[in-house]
């Protein structure tokens, strides 16, 4: 197997990228019913970790392969930033409606540094911006669940 065609397989998470219209939201979701499916803390942990880790290593490469930067079919970002936002956050859909949202909403909003991050070249620059709003969410979303306790 071509090193571009693994890249384009993982970058587009097995082809969710190419949803028409909402391939990072499609991803996205795709994450929130893994979480909801495995509904285990450490799990959860480790498939983000395993994302993100895939992430670096294959989005610069997919790009590459797509031949334009950030391209939309490349959803590793939002697929490894929503399962970062949820760690340590109960797999409820209480938290989990609310955590995609804010996710979605922070993935276009793009807070400091997160617009900064995305102009960064190849991996860094389409990975690190999700994870700054997978922190943001995350924070935000252990803040509510901390304040109704």
């Amino acid at each position: 197997m071509k090193s571009g065609i693994l890249f384009k397989l993982i970058g587009t998470v097995f082809g969710i990228g190419y949803i028409p219209r909402i391939p990072g939201t499609a991803a996205s979701l795709a994450a929130v019913f893994v979480v909801l499916l495995v509904r285990d803390e450490r799990a959860v942990l480790a498939i983000a970790l395993v994302s993100t880790l895939l992430g670096f290593a294959a989005a610069g490469g997919a790009e590459k392969a797509l031949q334009k930067k950030d391209d939309q079919h490349i959803v590793i970002d939002e697929f490894a930033g929503m399962m970062l936002s949820m760690l340590f956050i109960p797999a409820e859909l209480k938290f989990v409606i609310p955590g995609f949202v804010l996710f979605r909403i922070m993935d276009i909003l793009k807070p400091f540094p997160a617009y900064r991050l995305q102009s960064l070249n190849g991996s860094s620059g389409i990975m690190l911006d999700d994870i700054t709003a997978a922190f943001y969410t995350n924070a935000l979303l252990e803040l509510s669940r901390l304040s109704f306790h």
